[in-house]
């Protein structure tokens, strides 16, 4: 849990742990690349950056001058613009705000002032809308690019290997030698030891791993 504050903000703002699996009826995902909520910082919504991690809100009312966390259930990338800029083809969200501004003319230009959007809509879900000044809690972008580029430096890639085992039986035919040779394998899962491996990949390279060492 982290205490945080915001200048012109009277209030302590609580970044509380974030859930995690099955939660109050949503599955929470975790943060992406290694992240954490230590890397989060509290900016005013007008502050958001494009590719900034949006991971919590602080919207409820205060008590005894502090605010929880609303940790959003699929942190996303912000993609913030004006609602006159809204690519949407009319989502619910921005429908309600046009019909709140036909309702007055006058009211047309206050829009931009009191609302803006931080993620278009897709087909998932409406329009993301945030009031300028209301306090949220992001990864700055720098930051998840840099945990990204961690995250694939970390990664091994994937290459092909040809595996072998070898063992000799006393057989018959070459039939009773696989059977034979097929009930040992099925051993190797219960109590017998397992094999040693011939491993060679594309290159050549042969390696012998005794699994047991």
């Amino acid at each position: 849990m982290r205490r945080l504050t915001l200048p012109g903000y009277p209030d302590t703002f609580v970044l509380t742990e974030r859930p995690t699996g099955h939660h109050d009826d949503d599955d929470y995902e975790p943060l992406p690349g290694g992240l954490t909520l230590d890397d989060a910082v509290l900016v005013a919504s007008r502050e958001v950056q494009p590719g900034d991690l949006i991971v919590a809100y602080f919207s409820g009312r205060a008590e005894n001058g502090r605010r929880l966390a609303d940790h959003v259930v699929g942190p996303f990338p912000a993609a913030p613009h004006t609602l006159r800029d809204c690519p949407c083809k009319g989502c619910k969200e921005c429908t309600e705000v046009r019909t709140w501004t036909l309702a007055d003319p006058a009211r047309v230009a206050d829009v931009s002032s009191r609302y803006l959007c931080l993620l278009p809509a897709d087909d998932d879900g409406p329009c993301v809308h945030a009031y300028p000044n209301e306090p949220v809690a992001v990864i700055h972008a720098a930051t998840v690019a840099a945990a990204a580029e961690e995250d694939q430096a970390d990664e091994q890639p994937l290459r092909k290997y040809h595996v072998v085992w070898a063992a000799d039986f006393e057989a018959s035919s070459p039939e009773e030698a696989a059977q034979l040779a097929y009930e040992q394998l099925k051993s190797y899962a219960t109590d017998a030891l397992p094999p040693v491996l011939e491993i060679r990949d594309t290159d050549g390279q042969t390696v012998v791993l005794d699994l047991m060492a």
